[in-house]
C-alpha cells in the first residue's frame, strides 16, 4: 500500500488531484491510501507520534497560517523521510523547496495532468523500492507503516488481525492468518500457532509447549507447528550469527 497526503487550502485542487491519483493508481493496480488536509497544522497534528506512515505528500505553499515551506521544515524536523512534493502557483520558493528535500516541484496552471502523473509515478517507483522494510495494514480511515523490525508478532481473533510492535504497540485490521504467514515467511516470520505469527528476531528462548519474546511475553506453540517452528529459528540462526 503507498500512503498519500494532500495538503493544500483549495478544495477543488484536492478533488482533481485526488481524482488522478486514483485514476493513476487503477492503472497500475496500485493499492492507494489517500487522506487530505486543508492546513499544514492538521497535516503535523496527524503525523504527530506516527510519522512514518505517508509515503508520498504534496503539498501547497501558499496556505494561511503555516505555508508550505515551513511544514515541509517542520515534517522533516519530526523526522518524517516522505517524499514530498510541492504543487503550487508560483515559483518563487523553489530554492527553498530543495532545502527541505523535496521530490520535485510542480507549478500549477503549468503542470499538465501528464506531467503530474510522470512525477506521482518516479514518486512511487522510489517508495516502491523502500517498501519491504514495512508492513503497511489500514483499519478504515487509520493505517499504520511499521518497520518488520520492530514486529513481535501477529495474533487473529476471529477475522481481526493483531500486530504487536515496539514492545507494547498494536494495531488491528482485516486479514486471514493464512495469507499473512504465507505472505511474510520471506520476512522471517513464522507461524507457531493457529493464531499467532511470531518475527524470529524475537523468539527469546522455546519452552515446553511455548515461546518467549524479546518482551518477556509468552506464546503458546501448537503441536503441529514445534517441528517447524524450530527447524525455521535454526536456519535463521544460521544465516544471522
Amino acid at each position: 500500500m503507498i500512503n498519500i497526503h494532500l495538503c493544500d487550502d483549495d478544495v477543488e485542487v484536492i478533488e482533481n488531484y485526488r481524482y488522478l491519483i486514483k485514476k493513476y493508481a487503477m492503472s497500475r493496480s496500485l493499492d492507494v491510501h489517500l487522506q487530505s488536509f486543508s492546513r499544514g497544522e492538521d497535516l503535523i497534528f496527524d503525523l504527530e507520534g506516527n510519522v512514518s506512515t505517508p509515503d508520498i505528500i504534496i503539498l501547497d505553499i501558499f496556505m494561511d497560517a503555516m505555508n508550505g515551506i515551513e511544514t515541509a521544515k517542520k515534517i522533516r524536523s519530526m523526522g518524517c523521510n516522505a517524499q514530498i512534493i510541492f504543487l503550487t502557483t508560483s515559483s518563487d520558493f523553489v530554492f527553498e523547496a530543495f532545502d527541505v528535500s523535496s521530490f520535485n516541484y510542480l507549478v500549477k496552471g503549468d503542470t499538465s495532468d501528464e506531467r503530474f502523473r510522470e512525477v506521482l509515478g518516479k514518486a512511487i517507483t522510489t517508495v516502491e523500492k523502500k517498501i519491504p522494510d514495512f508492513f503497511n495494514c489500514s483499519f478504515g480511515s487509520e493505517s499504520r507503516k511499521i518497520p518488520f523490525r520492530d514486529i513481535t508478532h501477529f495474533e487473529i481473533y476471529r477475522r481481526v488481525m493483531r500486530v504487536h510492535f515496539n514492545q507494547n504497540e498494536t494495531f488491528d485490521f482485516y486479514e486471514t492468518m493464512d495469507h499473512l504467514s504465507e505472505t511474510l515467511v520471506e520476512k522471517g516470520f513464522v507461524r507457531v500457532h493457529r493464531s499467532y505469527l511470531v518475527n524470529l528476531k524475537h523468539i527469546a528462548l522455546f519452552k515446553n509447549q511455548a515461546i518467549r519474546l524479546s518482551n518477556g511475553e509468552e506464546l503458546p506453540m501448537g503441536k503441529a507447528y514445534q517441528e517447524d517452528v524450530k527447524e525455521a529459528f535454526n536456519q535463521y540462526v544460521a544465516e544471522n550469527w
